[in-house]
């Protein structure tokens, strides 16, 4: 009992001394706390995000037993899944249970005015997939997914509080959804919106019935849950197993086609990850550099204490216990740090999340719980013994060793000053190594802030409109959407207006297979594709989307007339190479038999890109919005006001057509080029603010490292002087050993950037991971921040009197 109680007074009396020590050196102290605080927050607030988006399980029972499943196109891509296909999949019971989904929105109406709300069509069974509570009522009963007992909805969480206060007693009440009553049954669980952001779910079977009945059409999300005793990949052969019977019985829509599954939590952070895991690596390395830095200045504040610990040992302390004391102090120091650093990581944090892409905000659980805090914990109490036992050590070994006659000189400290020596080494090549990786981030998102999109977004504000589902037949739709394109044209201010079902850059739309006329129709599995899109009259115009040859849609391109499209320069060229596209037809159909099936080329536009920036150029078909009756479009419109100015006037047009129609955001169409390239500005603009931080803390240890040479050598520059040295030789002598330093630092840094640069490989556009350039320019820039920290300690040398150095040893 007394061994414990006497190792727990000696450890109060080291932490007794150590807050009486770091109080004497203020400056060192608030350096060392500063640096390590930099280091540690700036991982804390990674690791953070890094633990709710990548590590921490999805809040449902038995996560790990969740999968995504997909269709396999014959080409090897993953493809949302056909509802005839999954009937099948569930009859055959591959998996305990699977669920399906299609994301689109809903129009909302009550005493509160219309409201467009993110909703979700899904299967009886796809809460019970998840496996989660409601927070009211129930779930969708077995046999609610067919007609006629499909009237009922759920509500998400934010609308029951928002719209109706939170009442118990919403359960049993109407709900207004696109111009129909459905009944609420339940309200899920708080914080659910799965799939993505949805508030409102309702039976599949209110969607459109061709969905639902044809094979070769893909539409839905499948998520399922795997027998307690079962793998991914027996559960995945099985259902490959039962495509490939499908494909016999189906060779027109299925021949070809796979199955492909996928871990739930693994497909929804897949995109996420690369860019996690590098800044993860990013700020991992600012924390070595910070540590070194610290270590370095522990190693020349053991300096200046070896009378102090001479003393010590004469009085009868130990090597152990003079360690013990030192490694009390950097404890104490770390912790400092790590407090700091939990402070900073709170509120970088929340920049993150402001700087953040799509996707990457995590759940509306606390970001920094306690698995971040046992994360900095740990952090910090592997900085303390990685980088503070070698100082720890070889101080008190020093020290111990030291009589106090030697101790009060000031020579010697070679193998001391040597290892500072390499620890800014270090620091240089790992701050060069950020600094390449923000340079080739830094390359690659300029030439793809160069990129031409293919259309204009200046001068263009937008906003989505959704008529009520099967409220209207399509002759309306399209009359609805014809007057709403020119009233707003017609607003002051306004020089054009146009709608379009899917936006460019949005990755949202159709793809379709299709045939050319007078070419052999290829096997359903070799078929080429081409994304496609509805648009009104004036569309390409109103975007600048150059018209190279025939004509737009026009106002006689109506319900009742030839089916016409225009096709991007792509598809042109494909099939049509050296050839007139103008009057050659396509079909989506396998087997056209009428005219109708046929759809006339009159015109041919430039490439728009559709997905993104970096992605190929994907051959496009454009069908005019009368000929197909969409009731969910974007209404942009051409304006040099801003948005704010423009939308009570845009508000006013569509509640003239009809007032239960909601208006959604409207705002600059610029922001969906800034939304696709979001991802890249976010890396870049991190990892640029690590390299600098990185870099700053690399040149604090040059200058450390140079500036406790001078002093070491005071006697000896002394010497030198007093021999006849010129100010040149000591401003070369200075100068040269820290450079010598800092090349060897370069030269690792180089090495290993080349080597570890090829994980940027899928990040780049366009640049290569080992661009020469890119390299060269960054060394330069560090030799010469570095020559700078050098040239002040030099200076300071060139003042040393010989008289007065050689008096003070």
């Amino acid at each position: 009992m007394r061994q414990p109680l006497a190792v727990f007074a000696a450890l109060r009396q080291d932490l007794r001394y150590a807050v009486r020590q770091l109080i004497r050196s203020p400056g060192f102290t608030s350096i060392a706390v500063l640096t390590l605080g930099l280091g540690i927050g700036a991982n804390t607030a990674i690791f953070s995000v890094v633990n709710a988006v990548l590590l921490r399980p999805l809040p449902y029972p038995e996560p790990s037993r969740l999968v995504s499943v997909a269709e396999r196109r014959p080409n090897g891509t993953t493809n949302v899944v056909s509802y005839p296909n999954f009937l099948d999949w569930r009859k055959d019971g591959a998996l305990e249970s699977l669920a399906l989904g299609r994301t689109l929105s809903y129009n909302v109406g009550g005493a509160e005015g219309p409201e467009r709300i993110a909703g979700a069509l899904v299967s009886s069974d796809y809460f019970k997939v998840l496996g989660l509570a409601p927070a009211a009522g129930r779930y969708f009963l077995q046999g609610e997914d067919t007609p006629g007992k499909d009237e009922v909805a759920i509500i998400g969480h934010g609308i029951w509080q928002r719209r109706f206060g939170g009442d118990p007693g919403v359960i049993g009440r109407t709900l207004t959804v696109d111009d129909q009553a459905l009944t609420i049954v339940g309200v899920a669980a708080a914080g659910f919106k799965y799939p993505a952001e949805t508030e409102l779910w309702t039976p599949i079977s209110r969607d459109e019935p061709a969905l639902l009945e044809e094979r070769g059409l893909h539409a839905y999300e499948v998520i399922g849950r795997l027998h307690p005793d079962q793998t991914l990949e027996s559960a995945a052969a099985r259902l490959q197993a039962l495509a490939g019977r499908l494909a016999v019985e189906y060779p027109a829509s299925n021949r070809g086609w796979g199955v492909g599954l996928t871990p739930l939590h693994e497909s929804l952070v897949r995109r996420l990850r690369p860019t996690l895991l590098l800044l993860m690596g990013a700020v991992g390395f600012v924390l070595l550099i910070a540590s070194a830095n610290v270590a370095g200045m522990m190693l020349a504040r053991g300096a200046s204490r070896r009378r102090e610990l001479a003393i010590r040992a004469a009085l009868g302390a130990g090597r152990w216990q003079l360690v013990r004391q030192l490694l009390t102090e950097i404890a104490l120091l770390t912790f400092l740090g790590g407090v700091l650093g939990v402070g900073l990581a709170v509120w970088g944090v929340d920049a993150l999340l402001s700087l953040a892409p799509e996707g990457l905000h995590p759940t509306d659980a606390p970001v920094v719980d306690g698995t971040v805090l046992a994360f900095t914990f740990v952090v910090a109490a592997l900085t303390s013994l990685a980088f503070g036992l070698l100082p720890a050590v070889r101080t008190a070994r020093r020290g111990g060793e030291t009589s106090l006659q030697e101790s009060g000189r000031t020579t010697g400290g070679g193998d001391r000053q040597r290892i500072r020596r390499l620890l800014v080494a270090g620091e240089i090549a790992l701050a060069l190594l950020l600094l390449v990786g923000a340079g080739l981030m830094v390359q690659s998102f300029r030439r793809l802030l160069a990129v031409n999109p293919g259309f204009r977004t200046a001068n263009v504000v937008s906003t989505r409109l959704s008529l009520p589902r099967g409220g209207r037949d399509s002759t309306e739709v399209i009359g609805f959407y014809r007057d709403l394109v020119d009233r707003a044209g017609a607003l002051p201010g306004v020089s054009a207006a146009t709608a379009v079902a899917y936006l460019p850059l949005s990755r949202e739309g159709a793809r379709y297979s299709f045939s050319v006329e007078g070419r052999p129709f290829p096997d359903p599995t070799r078929r080429p594709s081409s994304t496609f899109n509805v648009v009104t009259p004036g569309y390409f115009s109103a975007l600048d989307i150059p018209l190279l040859q025939g004509r737009d849609f026009t106002a006689q391109d109506g319900w009742d007339a030839p089916t016409v499209v225009v096709v991007n320069r792509t598809l042109a060229r494909r099939f049509w190479p050296g050839e007139n596209p103008v009057g050659k037809r396509l079909t989506f159909d396998d087997e056209p038999d009428e005219p109708s099936d046929w759809m006339t080329v009159v015109g041919v536009v430039g490439d728009v890109r559709h997905v993104s920036l970096v992605d190929e150029i994907m051959p496009q078909i454009y069908a005019p919005e009368a000929q197909v009756g969409l009731e969910e479009m974007a209404l942009l419109v051409r304006t040099p006001l801003d948005p704010s100015a423009v939308a009570p006037a845009i508000r006013g047009v569509v509640a003239s057509l009809d007032p239960e129609v909601p208006v959604a955001d409207i705002h600059q169409f610029t922001q969906i080029r800034d939304a696709s390239i979001s991802a890249d500005r976010f890396r870049t603009l991190l990892l640029g603010a690590f390299g600098a931080l990185a870099l700053g803390l690399a040149i604090i240890g040059v200058y450390g490292v140079i500036s406790y040479g001078v002093l070491q050598r005071t006697r000896e520059i002394g010497i030198r002087v007093a021999l006849g040295a010129q100010r040149a030789e000591i401003l070369r002598l200075v100068v040269g050993e820290g450079m010598l330093t800092v090349a060897g630092g370069i030269a690792a840094g180089l090495v290993a950037g080349a080597a570890l640069s090829r994980v940027l490989v899928t990040l780049l556009y366009q640049v290569k991971p080992w661009d020469p350039a890119t390299f060269a320019s960054i060394a330069v820039v560090i030799a010469g921040v570095a020559l700078g920290a050098c040239v002040l300690p030099a200076r300071r040398a060139l003042r040393v009197d010989p008289v007065t150095a050689l008096r003070a040893e």
